[in-house]
């Protein structure tokens, strides 16, 4: 499932813009530092839970009820990009014990292939504004090869090109941590095509709060039409939720209420197209993701 080798491998380009935090990112209008982010996943502060203020209500989320406790910041340090080295975030949630589920371009550059140091990398569980109620540290990730296909020299260059613009429906990836969720984990539902129409987005987008705060946005689910396994939320009154979200859980009948029947997550944060504003891009699951978590589950094993 994950290719063990960190193979250098460029890409096509495409026209969209992945949502991670990065000063190395390039691309439409995700390209801004935010050195007090920096600062604070640089150093930060174990377990103060903080009140909000009046302009922070609404849209914000409450780390400390469910379904948002499980949630939290995916921090990497001293990621190479674009010639650059910057520290780098995204949004992941447990849905396992002991498992997080992100996206894939959060562990592994999507324009390279290389695999981001599971030794730079850690959880930090229920963040807000550099705060945290647990910090963990990586055993294992994995995600499925056809994140980033590999071109055997027998493909034409038109079946390269169709293996990369079907690598979104893969990107999601699962990390193994060092112990328990002290919180709990998320529901989550496969191959739920008919069943669902609305969902919750969520994450730590950087236009919102400079990113220190979860924030939760209702969409309208579609399927993509030109990509294959890749599901839209369509959120017109909120284009704001964009870098930084990237690995952010899609949660249908999103609740306070612990059920089974609640908080299922459906899909991860990935992309947006410029043409398509208040509209986000995410893998659709199938029975696949339960072979994945399974693999991470146990260990990631050869």
């Amino acid at each position: 499932m994950r290719a063990p080798h960190r193979r250098a491998m460029l890409l096509p380009t495409f026209a969209f813009a992945f949502l991670l935090l990065s000063s190395g990112i390039t691309y439409l209008e995700y390209n801004r530092n935010s050195a007090a982010r920096r600062a604070s996943m640089e150093t930060p502060r174990l377990a103060v839970s903080g009140g909000l203020t009046a302009t922070e209500v609404g849209a914000t989320g409450n780390p400390s009820t469910a379904p948002l406790k499980w949630s939290g910041l995916l921090v990497i340090h001293d990621v190479e990009q674009e010639g650059k080295r910057s520290n780098m975030s995204c949004t992941a949630q447990f849905i396992a014990p002991r498992v997080i589920l992100t996206a894939a371009h959060c562990v592994q550059d999507y324009k390279t292939g290389v695999w981001y140091d599971l030794n730079d990398m850690y959880f930090l569980l229920q963040y807000q504004n550099g705060q945290y109620s647990q910090l963990y540290r990586p055993v294992c990730l994995s995600r499925f090869d056809g994140w980033f296909p590999v071109p055997s020299g027998k493909q034409s260059a038109a079946e390269i090109a169709l293996a990369f613009a079907d690598r979104f429906q893969w990107d999601y990836a699962m990390i193994l941590l060092d112990h328990d969720s002290t919180t709990g984990y998320f529901n989550w539902d496969v191959d739920w095509s008919g069943k669902y129409q609305n969902a919750t987005m969520t994450g730590y987008p950087l236009a919102v709060l400079n990113g220190q705060i979860i924030q939760i946005v209702d969409g309208v689910l579609h399927f993509a039409s030109d990509r294959h396994n890749v599901v839209e939320l369509v959120h017109t009154e909120r284009t704001n939720i964009a870098q930084g979200a990237s690995g952010g859980a899609w949660v249908a009948n999103f609740s306070k209420e612990e059920a089974a029947n609640h908080n299922s997550v459906l899909s991860v944060s990935s992309y947006l197209l410029s043409r398509s504003p208040g509209t986000s891009f995410g893998p659709y699951l199938t029975a696949d993701y339960r072979k994945l978590l399974d693999h991470v589950s146990r260990g990631c094993p050869h």
